[in-house]
């Protein structure tokens, strides 16, 4: 493997990294209501509208990068078979974790931006509603993941 490529790889999972922070460090005290599992108080009112746009866009540049470095770890690999599966794996690992995040994302950018332009309780109901519509993704996404992750340890494990 070049080592470009593991560069890459290291550039990619950073950035994902970085923006799961800027996502996730938050005051992390429950809300009352019954709201999406990653919503937490610091996810209010006072939550920026950048630290949104940041995250999506460290994700989005994160995944080119990760993608790369995911793909080319499959030239570690000695058969044919297994490099052609192992970039497979790679690539459905690599996107569905990109829609966990997309959806995660917007969930948390329209309850903080209805809790600061309406009522917490509509924030509440618009999130919820849009954790029904995400769910299906979200859980197709982990399943994925889950099957991808599977497959690879198949591979390396022959």
């Amino acid at each position: 493997m070049d080592l470009k490529y593991a560069v890459q790889g290291i550039i990619g999972c950073v950035l994902f990294g970085i923006g799961d922070w800027l996502l996730g460090f938050v005051d992390p005290g429950d809300i009352k209501e019954d709201v999406f599992y990653f919503i937490s108080t610091g996810h209010g009112a006072g939550y920026p509208d950048w630290k949104i746009k940041a995250t999506l866009a460290l994700a989005v540049i994160g995944v080119l990068f990760l993608q790369q470095g995911f793909v080319h770890i499959s030239d570690l690999m000695k058969e044919e078979k297994d490099k052609a599966g192992a970039a497979r794996v790679f690539t459905f690992l690599t996107y569905a974790w990109l829609v966990i995040h997309f959806a995660v994302t917007i969930i948390v950018f329209v309850y903080s931006y209805t809790a600061r332009t309406d009522t917490s309780e509509k924030a509440v109901s618009i999130s919820n509603a849009l954790d029904k519509v995400f769910d299906p993704c979200i859980l197709i996404a982990y399943l994925i993941v889950a099957i991808s992750l599977t497959a690879l340890v198949v591979v390396i494990a022959r």
